[in-house]
């Protein structure tokens, strides 16, 4: 078993290493994978985040499911608590918290619903779709408010691990999708 920090040291060094190429050609294929999904097609409202410092890029995900006429919504992080806000284009997006693009806290736009799917960013994954994030919490507390929803992680295959270190509060997605296939999360009787 790997330990948080020791996954997390390990994929920010990837990351920092990997070309711009690399990481363009690994993401389409990810994208490819998400879009063709029967999860995806069917979600009528996608929660997702927007990408930053060398993560799976999901703008094509964001672009084809607005094209699609889904509902989008991204996070936004204010006092400590993290909603999601839906957006048009990702031109509604600007630099809040931690420099990361965010939507407007517009109250109107504020989505809060179990059906659809979750596209979940992540530092690390194991195969058994355990997830390790940046440390806040944000997403754990976010999903155990939404149990119905399918969640998904995207990452480079090296960003998963044979098993990873978890702790009460770490909620497992149902899957990981990487450039080089699908985790699923093992179903339990």
């Amino acid at each position: 078993m790997i330990s948080k920090d020791e996954a997390r040291e390990k994929v920010k060094k990837f990351r920092n290493n990997l070309s711009d190429r690399d990481a363009e050609l690994m993401s389409a294929r990810i994208a490819e994978l998400v879009i063709g999904m029967e999860e995806f097609q069917k979600a009528e409202t996608v929660y997702i985040y927007k990408s930053i410092n060398n993560e799976v890029d999901t703008d094509k995900i964001i672009t084809t499911a607005l094209s699609a006429g889904k509902t989008v919504a991204l996070p936004r992080v204010s006092s400590g608590n993290m909603n999601f806000y839906r957006i048009a284009s990702i031109e509604d997006l600007f630099f809040g918290y931690m420099g990361i693009l965010e939507p407007s806290d517009n109250p109107y736009n504020l989505v809060n619903t179990d059906n659809g799917i979750a596209i979940v960013p992540g530092l690390a994954f194991d195969t058994m779709c355990s997830r390790v994030g940046y440390g806040g919490g944000y997403y754990d507390r976010f999903l155990e408010k939404h149990p119905d929803l399918i969640t998904m992680g995207v990452a480079y295959n090296v960003q998963v691990f044979e098993d990873i270190e978890t702790d009460e509060n770490d909620v497992p997605l149902d899957m990981v999708i990487t450039d080089k296939g699908v985790h699923y999360r093992p179903v339990t009787l």
